[in-house]
């Protein structure tokens, strides 16, 4: 089970605002010139891939989330003077129960659902009586706690650092992919927008993703960290484009680029796309995300590349506690 403190820390009360998302870029050719870096990244720079995490499950629509279930991410950095490999595996370390059952008797009765729910307050943009007008939204998501392990590794396989995470099913099986298409509803993306809320925390908060995140970006100076209390960061996106298709397991999956950009108090410190497909498992465990092109804002030289090594289903078990 997990511990309430832990819950109540991450059951977001969700201040986002949200409108209609912003125009698309025009940056055709940066995204060429991304994903042709996308498709140079070599799995045998890699060489303790294997000791972590074997094998390609395939795209299981129908499933649930499992304990065990993990993918492996390989990451180069490139600094424009020299490369760093690192390797980031995520995997489903606990769940909650789907109820917790008590027995009385003769007589077994379900007691709760295990789930929380996230408050999400925003406003959107509608047309009302022929004008647009900005209307407040309030949306509350019933959502699943799971916690998923981080791992930081070298190229080797060595561990540099690991932590826990606690993320929610929902929004993970929402994914990312919404955000970067122009034709879904504002509704139909709420999920995903706390998704991203809720890497933005992380991004933040997590001793591993922190660490890897300021091995790629620059971190914000003394002055910067005292004038704003502390280290801020901030991920925006912006409408994407049609992604290379990708071999997951063994089907072959469409794909979208989503542009991002980080900002680490207030300045733009990179700026990312994500190649996402559709979130189902076992690809929603990083939320549909397969990889990604990032650069520095202002020195293209200095770029990170990140693709999925291996991805794995765990055992089939039955999610049900019993208590006397």
């Amino acid at each position: 089970m997990f511990q309430s403190a832990a819950l109540l820390t991450l059951a977001l009360s969700l201040a986002v605002s949200c409108s209609a998302p912003p125009p698309a870029r025009d940056t055709d050719a940066d995204r060429a010139l991304d994903l042709a870096t996308f498709a140079a990244f070599d799995p045998a720079e890699f060489p303790g891939a294997a000791s972590l995490l074997t094998g390609s499950a395939p795209i299981d629509p129908a499933s649930d989330f499992r304990v065990g279930d993990a993918v492996l991410f390989g990451l180069v950095i490139d600094d424009g003077e020299q490369r760093r490999y690192r390797m980031l595996q995520l995997e489903v370390a606990s769940l909650m129960p789907a109820a917790i059952h008590l027995d009385v008797g003769d007589r077994t009765m379900v007691v709760k659902r295990n789930t929380s729910t996230l408050s999400f307050k925003g406003t959107r943009k509608a047309q009302r009586d022929g004008r647009e007008v900005t209307e407040p939204v309030v949306r509350e998501i019933s959502a699943t706690p799971v916690r998923l392990r981080l791992g930081l590794y070298d190229a080797d396989g060595t561990k540099l650092s690991e932590s826990t995470a606690v993320l929610f099913e929902e929004l993970l099986t929402s994914g990312l992919l919404p955000l970067s298409q122009s034709e879904v509803d504002f509704d139909s993306s709420i999920g995903s927008t706390c998704l991203l809320f809720t890497l933005q925390q992380l991004g933040k908060d997590d001793s591993t993703l922190h660490s890897l995140l300021f091995s790629v970006v620059d971190a914000p100076s003394i002055l910067s960290v005292v004038m704003n209390l502390g280290v801020e960061v901030v991920i925006s996106s912006l409408l994407g484009s049609e992604g290379p298709t990708l071999a997951v397991g063994e089907r072959t999956v469409p794909t979208r680029v989503l542009p991002v950009q980080i900002e680490v108090n207030g300045d733009c410190a990179l700026v990312a796309h994500l190649v996402c497909c559709e979130s189902q498992l076992p690809a929603a465990i990083a939320g549909g995300v397969l990889g990604a092109v990032a650069r520095h804002p202002s020195e293209p030289a200095r770029i990170a590349v990140l693709r999925l090594l291996a991805i794995r289903r765990g055992p089939v078990e039955a999610r049900t506690v019993y208590e006397k």
